[in-house]
C-alpha cells in the first residue's frame, strides 16, 4: 500500500521504488523492497539508494500538509551512516522532524529491516520551497484573545496575541476559523 497513488509519483520515486506508507505531522515511513537492481557490486543494498532513501523519508517526515493543501522541500544538507549491509527483503525508513523553523527545517531518519536491524541513519537540513505554504500553528480562542501555538510537536511555543497583533492575523482567521470558531490551524507569521 502506499499513499501517494502512482500517477502522481515522481519519476524518480518510480525508478527506485519506495512507497510512502505512513504520513502524518512531523513523522513519515517510506518502505523499500529489495531488489536486484538496488544492489552494488558487493551483493548489498548500494549507498546510494539507502541514501535515498533516508532523503525521502526526512523530506516527508517535514513536509506533511492538511488534506487539499502540499509543501514541498529542497535539501540543504544530509549525512548518512551505514551501520549494516541489508542484502534483500523490506527496508522501513522512518523519519522525524526533529526542529526547524519557518523557511528551514531538520529530521532525522534510521533504516531497518525485516530482522529490526539498524542498517543505516542520516540526518538532514531542509528549506521549505514555497514560503506561501510554510508549517502550522494553532490558534485558540482564549475569552476575547486568541492563542497560538506550535502545531508541531517538536518544537512547541505558545504566545497571546494581543489586539494589536490580532489585525496582522486578520485574513488567516478568515480563512482559517469559522464565524464563532474556536480554533484555527494559520500558518506561522
Amino acid at each position: 500500500m502506499t499513499l501517494i497513488p502512482e500517477s502522481e509519483l515522481s519519476g524518480f520515486a518510480r525508478l527506485i521504488g519506495y512507497r510512502l506508507v505512513r504520513w502524518e505531522l512531523d513523522y513519515a515511513e517510506v518502505v523499500l523492497e529489495i531488489g536486484s537492481q538496488h544492489l552494488n557490486r558487493g551483493g548489498v543494498a548500494h549507498g546510494g539508494a539507502l541514501t535515498s532513501l533516508i532523503d525521502t523519508a526526512c523530506g516527508f517526515a517535514g513536509c506533511w500538509a492538511p488534506p487539499g493543501e502540499s509543501r514541498a522541500a529542497v535539501t540543504l544538507s544530509l549525512t548518512t551512516s551505514f551501520l549494516a549491509p541489508a542484502k534483500s527483503g523490506r527496508l522501513l525508513a522512518t523519519a522525524r522532524k526533529t526542529g526547524g523553523g519557518r523557511g528551514v527545517f531538520f529530521a532525522s531518519a534510521e533504516i531497518r529491516d525485516d530482522a529490526d536491524v539498524l542498517i543505516a541513519h542520516g540526518d538532514g537540513v531542509f528549506r521549505y520551497r514555497n514560503s506561501q505554504n510554510r508549517p502550522l500553528c494553532l490558534l485558540s480562542r482564549i475569552g476575547r484573545g486568541w492563542q497560538a501555538r506550535s502545531a508541531s510537536r517538536v518544537r512547541a511555543f505558545t504566545h497571546t496575541l494581543t489586539l494589536p497583533s490580532l489585525t496582522q492575523w486578520g485574513p488567516a482567521l478568515s480563512r482559517y476559523a469559522g464565524e464563532g470558531s474556536n480554533a484555527a490551524l494559520v500558518p506561522l507569521a
